[in-house]
């Protein structure tokens, strides 16, 4: 069962993130030193500061330091805080900046094992684009076909990313039926597109 803190303390969050943000700046790398001054910062907390943690994962990823991203991730869910799908989102973005494919992979096979009935769309499309961005189809197909069979719908961009998928492995054939299958997905969002340029104009 994925959780969230339920006190939110909103006092000087920012100060609080940047502090987070200091304290590991000049850490060596290793997973006991992180952990260790990720552990003194939170220390005199009277609850864990999740949404300072959240501040400084934010700034953190702004800027690209996406190994202290997935280290801070990592030690959150070590605290036994922060398990919602925004985290794994997150760690995975990491990942797949930091080319950690491997990591990538065994991340989604631990979310897909412990929470397989609950994933959201929103994650599966988050997992799909990065497969599509590295350009590995057939883990692109992988990822539709859990999809199928937890019967969760695509939207437009994750049909043309199984399209492409499907086309880069020579299934070509399979690539159209799929275009046809999803047809009413397609033709709705032309028409919603349609329908804001309309109001755009009329402006």
């Amino acid at each position: 069962m994925l959780c969230s803190w339920q006190k939110k303390d909103t006092r000087n969050i920012g100060g609080r993130a940047n502090a987070l943000i200091a304290a590991i700046r000049d850490t060596p790398d290793t997973k006991e030193d992180v952990y260790r001054a990720l552990d003194a910062w939170a220390a005199f907390q009277l609850d864990f500061p999740l949404l300072a943690v959240k501040r400084a994962l934010r700034i953190m990823q702004q800027g690209g330091e996406w190994k202290r991203v997935l280290q801070v991730c990592k030690w959150m869910l070590a605290r036994g805080q922060g398990r919602t799908f925004g985290t794994y989102d997150l760690m995975m973005d990491a990942m797949a900046a930091m080319g950690r494919h491997a990591e990538l992979d065994g991340t989604w096979e631990r979310i897909m094992g412990r929470h397989l009935d609950t994933v959201p769309r929103a994650t599966f499309a988050r997992v799909m684009s990065l497969y599509a961005q590295q350009g590995r189809p057939l883990k692109v197909l992988e990822v539709y076909g859990s999809m199928l069979e937890l019967g969760v719908k695509l939207d437009e961009g994750m049909v043309m990313q199984v399209h492409k998928a499907l086309t880069g492995i020579g299934a070509t054939q399979r690539a159209e039926a799929l275009l046809q299958e999803h047809r009413s997905v397609l033709t709705s969002t032309q028409a919603d597109k349609g329908a804001v340029d309309s109001r755009m104009v009329a402006k």
